[in-house]
Parts: C-alpha cells; sequence; structure tokens
C-alpha cells in the first residue's frame, strides 16, 4: 500500500514536504487507534 502513495502524490504534483508532512501525520494517527485499540 505505501509504495503506491509516492506515485499518486507525483500525479497530484504533491511536493516532498506535503507527502513527508501527510506521512506523519498518517502515521501518528496510525499509532492512536493502535493504542486504543489495547
Amino acid at each position: 500500500m505505501f509504495e503506491k502513495i509516492p506515485l499518486i502524490f507525483q500525479k497530484c504534483n504533491v511536493t516532498m514536504s506535503d507527502y513527508i508532512h501527510f506521512s506523519t501525520h498518517l502515521l501518528h494517527f496510525y499509532e492512536l487507534r493502535v493504542k486504543n485499540k489495547k
């Protein structure tokens, strides 16, 4: 799944900083969901 994300961002012409910003938010959201399940 994560390998496909860069291609989607390239097609949308999103900058690398935006991609990193989005990735950190996605990871943070994922961590919160994992912690809530424990």
